[in-house]
């Protein structure tokens, strides 16, 4: 998660020419290039039963590398779920060489995160904190399996310190 400055709008930073701050996403072509420039190719909006689901669908200027921002809005519940599909028909091999699973930038005033954290006997402890500018990293290094005592989620309070019954 980063404060970011206003001027660099990108939803998920790809190293290269135009990236200014923390990358999400970083590459090493097979010809030894390093360098990414994504751009916007469509946007659609796919109406589920409970959910809306938005893929931002990115493709690079030079290369045939692809990546899908998606971000699926739960209409009963103040939930936004996000995820990124990374894709390539290069026909070598494609070296990742750092990919976050989502890159959130916050750029509002008094944002407070929640997240949990713990271990045995002792799991879902809360951790509430002001989002100062820089970068917040919140990891589950379990791979493919979740953890009671490792949680990657987070939550946002718009508006101040989180209250119980109140806010944003």
């Amino acid at each position: 998660i980063s404060r970011v400055e206003k001027n660099n709008l990108s939803a998920y930073p790809a190293y290269g020419l135009n990236c200014p701050s923390e990358s999400a996403l970083a590459v090493q072509h097979n010809d030894g290039n390093m360098t990414l420039q994504m751009e916007v190719v469509g946007v659609e909006t796919i109406h589920q039963d409970k959910a809306d689901l938005t893929i931002i669908s990115l493709k690079d200027k030079k290369y045939p590398f692809y990546v899908k921002v998606c971000y699926k809005a739960y209409q009963d519940a103040d939930i936004i779920e996000t995820w990124t599909e990374i894709s390539h028909k290069e026909k070598k091999t494609v070296t990742l060489n750092k990919f976050a699973s989502a890159y959130m930038p916050i750029r509002k005033g008094n944002v407070w995160l929640s997240s949990l954290y713990g271990s045995w006997a002792n799991e879902g402890r809360v951790m509430q904190e002001p989002l100062e500018p820089g970068m917040k990293i919140i990891k589950n290094k379990d791979g493919v399996r979740n953890s009671h005592t490792a949680h990657a989620e987070v939550m946002f309070s718009l508006d101040g310190k989180p209250l119980e019954n109140a806010g944003n």
